[in-house]
């Protein structure tokens, strides 16, 4: 019979210094131009499409009934839109379609980038490297299953906002071409803030799991995003659902001070730090902090450790980078074939 392994402590705390130490280690010790361009460069697409970092606006401005016209006809932007829409509805569906056509391509080309630079940024921290081309390559796969994952989970959050807003405007349809406020109006919005809210902190709660909890996970594992979803469900979220919170939490102050050092940032640079890329290399060390954290956490539970290299991967004969390689497999330079390692008989 099996001994019972203790587990190991998970702390959101403990990772802070050590990710100080490694982002001075890795930006400044010695201070590598090339580095900074490659790594900003990663960091740069892996926040293509995530400048929000999870937080959506919704904003309703109570104003009080529009001010009827000379004939008696109520007048303001949102009547005016609805009767536009009813009197010239051919007109209004191909704008609609047109608009749709391009928001999902634009959307769909910034998710694609992201995913493909989440993982080239992870790669370039844990190796402490500012390398492109090959990491573009060699997660591709990964990088196209957590592409169409986040793509659907936001065309999903989309729609539902829109099935939301279509049933309240059905319900305040007549209020608005009277242009009053009735009971309806406020049945209207008495379903449909709180359904907004509550679906999108379910978005919220898929996004940030998803972003800084399963994609490390697949990055380690190599696997695709349902694969890493079981893992993290299964053993980090579920078993350490307290740690997860209080690290979210964190992660929230945390993205509010780079928020404001970005602004001071700007501010000192005359917004040279606001230009795309260019202001990511001017904070690369600000990015590179808060993504060393998030690794070095989920890199605690033993499902993903160890997260960072532990000892030296490349050839010993012509110095080829064999952490791409499978196990065993030979040199495809020099054609050595590395030894196999042995387990120890428990």
């Amino acid at each position: 019979m099996s001994e019972d392994r203790p587990q190991p402590e998970i702390s959101a705390l403990n990772p802070f210094s050590d990710a100080f130490s490694r982002t001075g280690r890795l930006l400044f010790s010695p201070f590598n131009l090339r580095l900074w361009l490659g790594l900003g460069l990663c960091v740069f697409l892996a926040q293509l499409g995530h400048t929000a970092e999870g937080f959506q606006g919704f904003n309703y401005t109570f104003q009080p009934p529009a001010p009827r016209g000379p004939a008696g006809h109520p007048s303001g932007v949102l009547y005016e839109v609805v009767r536009f829409i009813l009197d010239h509805w051919v007109l209004a569906l191909f704008i609609g379609w047109i608009a749709v056509t391009l928001v999902l391509a634009v959307t769909a080309i910034l998710f694609w980038l992201s995913a493909r630079g989440t993982f080239m940024m992870f790669d370039g921290l844990v190796h402490q490297r500012g390398n492109v081309i090959e990491p573009w390559r060699t997660f591709r796969d990964p990088a196209d299953s957590l592409f169409v994952f986040n793509f659907c989970v936001w065309l999903i959050d989309v729609l539902n906002i829109l099935a939301i807003a279509g049933i309240g405007l059905f319900i305040a349809l007549p209020d608005i071409l009277a242009g009053q406020f009735t009971g309806r109006s406020f049945l209207a919005l008495s379903i449909g803030v709180p359904a907004l809210l509550l679906s999108q902190i379910a978005w919220l709660a898929v996004w940030f799991l998803t972003r800084h909890v399963v994609a490390p996970v697949m990055y380690r594992h190599r696997c695709d995003v349902l694969t890493g979803w079981s893992i993290a469900w299964r053993h980090l979220i579920a078993p350490h659902w307290l740690a997860i919170i209080l690290f979210a939490l964190l992660k929230a102050v945390i993205a509010v001070g780079i928020g404001i050092l970005e602004f001071v940032g700007t501010c000192l640079t005359c917004c040279i730090a606001a230009l795309p890329y260019i202001g990511t290399v001017l904070l690369l060390p600000l990015y590179a902090f808060t993504w060393n954290y998030t690794l070095l956490f989920v890199g605690q539970f033993p499902a993903v450790a160890p997260m960072f290299p532990q000892r030296d991967e490349r050839c010993p004969l012509c110095g080829y980078d064999r952490r791409y390689l499978p196990m065993g497999r030979p040199c495809p330079e020099c054609g050595h074939v590395p030894p196999v390692e042995q387990t120890p008989a428990e």
